[in-house]
């Protein structure tokens, strides 16, 4: 049995025995609260419906097809809390909630726990779940071509390969394929990866993984971006919750487990995650004690967790509840807390989400992809690729050198002395980004920069390596310093250099090296006295 598979002792979670209790923070509305224009992004707003709601649920489903939002099955939160097999559309242009013709004796089987993903604009899968006596393995297509009113339920009659039962697992279509991670069999809580064929109709897996996986889950968030598939949280047993991050790149089936930073959610079961650009917005879920109501985003670029502060009408803390974002907006409905369940519907304006600058990125893309390059620096044994354009705006010393009647002006290759490669190469970067890193540079490297800086006239870049020289100025390097800022007119730093040299004179005076300052030096340091 593999290590991270947990024995399933229930087809319900854990949280559904939770002693009742006050939820953190019940649905809160101000009306006289003033918002900014910036507040507006992430104002929640109770959605007035048209049209009859579904029942009461959780544990369903939801999948957006254009402006619509295809809720399935589920079980209900009142009266006999039957589990279902219903089919409502909501309409978020319109408003409106309706049921699409179908005949109700082609509808699937009744269950919860399932998934349900929309597979190229044309048809939904859905996958297993529970129907309240056992853990069930079918896939169904929901064929969208006919038109939103005319859905067509096909069930396939010949499937390759073993269909595995799970429930409260995650599915995620990339290409044709379907990876399905984690749930339970009703036996155990399971963290191997299977994958659907959606093409030829085929199961195969349990897969071999390279890298750590996740530990089994279940009730846990799983979004794919651009070929990886990014799990977080769900409950590993009966007792415990996770916040943890995960992602599958699907190209070489690898897990990796990236180093985050920031505001992280607490540990939850069932929240819910959805996609835009590249941040996932996580809303919700149960921490073992409390229902949330919260949002938080993981920005997936760069690892970093962030709370979103929300406004206005606050949906009543859940779980179990579904999430989808519909032009820019983040539509919540139903779910579950210790005392109801929900059939609202709220949304959650994300506003104009505008990606971070890439110029940076873009342009030592093109340094170190040598994309168009016109011009190559050799440098001893070191190529290095450049664009005459971008060097000759950046910098007046090959402005000149590019310039008409100049040797170099004509030829594409050229030959640079009297520099090393890689402060070289620290010199276009910084031509080309305006910036320079100093992480994981000795005081020597940054002398050489400095001094290169001043040779081709990057004042900019020369005062930056002053400002970072200036910070370490000590008894050891002073005097050598001094002599550099004054050979490289490196002002800042020589008169730094002076100051420290005037606060330790009597030290700093009877070293072997103060000798050989020339007199201009001397001199100065005479008129500082």
């Amino acid at each position: 049995m593999n290590q991270h598979n947990i024995p399933f002792n229930s087809s319900m979670s854990s949280f559904m025995s939770a002693a009742s209790q006050p939820s953190v923070q019940d649905s809160e509305f101000n009306q006289n609260t003033q918002y900014s224009p910036e507040q507006q992004d992430y104002c929640w707003q109770m959605i007035k419906i048209n049209g009859q709601p579904p029942t009461t649920r959780n544990c369903h489903s939801s999948t957006q097809f254009g402006q619509y939002l295809i809720i399935f099955g589920g079980r209900e939160g009142d009266g006999k809390k039957r589990i279902v097999n219903d089919i409502y559309i909501f309409d978020t242009e319109k408003s409106n909630w309706f049921q699409p013709k179908i005949d109700k004796s082609k509808l699937p089987q009744l269950r919860m726990g399932h998934s349900s993903q929309l597979w190229k604009g044309t048809h939904i899968i859905i996958y297993g779940g529970w129907n309240g006596a056992q853990v069930l393995s079918d896939v169904i297509f929901i064929d969208l071509r006919k038109g939103i009113d005319k859905l067509q339920i096909v069930i396939p009659s010949m499937i390759r390969g073993e269909a595995p039962m799970r429930q409260f697992h995650t599915a995620n279509i990339i290409d044709n394929q379907m990876y399905v991670f984690g749930g339970g069999d009703g036996k155990y809580w399971l963290n191997d990866l299977l994958i659907f064929d959606l093409v030829n109709l085929e199961w195969s897996g349990p897969v071999q993984t390279n890298g750590i996986a996740p530990v089994g889950r279940l009730q846990h968030s799983a979004i794919s971006y651009e070929k990886k598939i990014f799990i977080c949280g769900g409950e590993p047993d009966q007792f415990r919750q996770l916040n943890d991050i995960f992602y599958l790149d699907t190209s070489n089936l690898t897990w990796s487990k990236p180093q985050v930073t920031g505001d992280e959610p607490s540990a939850r079961v069932s929240t819910t995650g959805c996609l835009i650009d590249s941040r996932i917005y996580y809303f919700g879920g149960y921490d073992g004690v409390q229902w949330m109501n919260d949002v938080h985003v993981f920005d997936i670029e760069n690892n970093r967790w962030s709370k979103i502060e929300t406004y206005g009408y606050k949906p009543r803390p859940r779980c179990r509840h579904t999430a989808n974002i519909v032009k820019g907006q983040l539509y919540i409905f139903g779910g579950n807390d210790c005392e109801l369940s929900f059939n609202d519907i709220l949304a959650l304006p994300i506003g104009v989400q505008v990606p971070e600058p890439t110029i940076l990125k873009d342009m030592i893309g093109m340094l170190e992809n040598g994309t168009f390059a016109d011009v190559t620096f050799v440098l001893g044994e070191s190529r290095i690729k450049a664009h005459k354009c971008i060097l000759a705006s950046r910098c007046s010393f090959f402005a000149s050198m590019f310039t008409v009647g100049m040797r170099e002006s004509q030829e594409s290759v050229i030959t640079v002395q009297d520099i090393s490669a890689s402060t070289f190469k620290k010199l276009l970067e910084f031509i080309y980004t305006d910036s320079f890193q100093f992480q994981h540079l000795g005081q020597d490297q940054v002398i050489d920069v400095m001094v290169a800086a001043n040779r081709y006239g990057l004042d900019r870049l020369k005062r930056l390596c002053e400002k970072f020289l200036v910070k370490h100025i000590d008894l050891d390097n002073v005097i050598e310093l001094l002599y550099l800022s004054d050979m490289h007119q490196a002002i800042e730093l020589k008169r730094m250099c002076i100051n420290f040299t005037m606060a330790y004179f009597d030290i700093v005076t009877k070293k072997e090296e103060f000798k050989k300052l020339s007199k201009s030096i001397l001199l100065e340091l005479l008129q500082n006295k």
